[in-house]
């Protein structure tokens, strides 16, 4: 388990809070902070407000940002939002 995931993208939906919910409670890891570039709208935002272990952070640059807080901590997973969770799994054609 890690203790932080962080991950990034353009934007966050309901697939990616869904996947991060699954994820969590697979006990994936114990906090995700999230750098994106719009606000999660929606059902996003519904479930978001149901997981206190979710963090938006709404950034112009969100890679850049996400790099940096990576640094500053120990034990974190690094991915960008479109490997991540359900939306990932829904990529792969193999």
């Amino acid at each position: 388990m890690y203790d932080t995931a962080v991950l990034y993208g353009l934007k966050f939906g309901l697939m990616d809070a869904r996947g991060i919910k699954n994820s969590y409670d697979e006990g994936f890891a114990k906090k995700f902070v999230v750098f994106t570039s719009h606000p999660p709208m929606g059902s996003a935002e519904e479930l978001l407000s149901k997981m206190p272990y979710c963090e938006i952070k709404i950034t112009t640059h969100p890679l850049r940002d996400a790099k940096a807080y990576r640094k500053k901590n120990k034990d974190v997973y690094f991915s960008e939002l479109d490997e991540f969770g359900e939306r990932g799994m829904s990529r792969d054609f193999d």
